[in-house]
């Protein structure tokens, strides 16, 4: 009765309870139920309110273990189970939009890029297609004209070229190739000559021609 006039919360809250025990029978019953109970023993609430946490605590515990049944792989990554189990409201929103974005992603492998490395087909034209590697080898059987075809801008390739076993064999580049300080633009001095050497000769492409940033001869 103290409580009672002292706290106006609890005085509302025991008025509501009444306006509900005079409305609801099958309430008045239960509360008599429990008053009964209480009185034989007086542990009785305590036991009630502990056996409601224990239930709470083993929901939370069945939810847990549910979810890292169906989603193990991002359990395993301390992802799924500290945004969900927290009680930020921001973070449960934010959850399922990082669990679609974690599965739509998708690994990437080494199949999926350019090779570095690729070797031409030699013949009297030799096409030279940047979008297949950066770097590009060839041996010369004979003089030969090459085309470059699909560079992509800023990106640097470089292209070797080896003599055959005879050796003295030239290369006449696309026109879209500069080479530095020559108005207007022409092949570069003549490659390594020598049986079996290699030249490498590499480009930046600016989006419109490539140009030569130096040649590196007879390895």
């Amino acid at each position: 009765m103290k409580r009672l006039h002292a706290d106006p919360r609890f005085r509302a809250a025991a008025s509501k309870r009444m306006k509900r025990l005079n409305a609801d029978p099958k309430f008045k019953a239960a509360l008599r139920k429990r008053m009964k109970r209480l009185k034989a023993d007086p542990q009785f609430e305590a036991k009630r309110r502990a056996g409601m946490r224990k239930r709470r605590r083993s929901a939370a515990t069945t939810m847990s273990g549910d979810i890292s049944a169906r989603h193990h792989y991002l359990v395993r990554s301390n992802m799924a189970l500290p945004c969900l189990l927290r009680t930020d409201p921001m973070k449960r929103i934010l959850a399922p939009a990082v669990f679609l974005f974690l599965l739509s992603v998708q690994p990437a492998h080494a199949s999926d890029s350019a090779a570095s490395y690729v070797d031409l087909r030699d013949g009297p034209t030799i096409s030279v297609d940047w979008s297949k590697g950066s770097t590009q080898f060839v041996t010369l059987h004979g003089n030969r004209t090459f085309e470059f075809l699909n560079g992509e801008k800023g990106k640097h390739y470089t292209v070797a070229i080896a003599q055959d076993a005879t050796g003295s064999r030239t290369v006449t580049f696309p026109s879209s190739v500069r080479w530095p300080g020559v108005t207007p633009p022409m092949n570069p001095p003549l490659l390594t000559a020598t049986a079996n050497k290699t030249d490498y000769v590499t480009f930046i492409y600016n989006g419109v021609t490539y140009d030569a940033l130096g040649v590196a001869r007879n390895y």
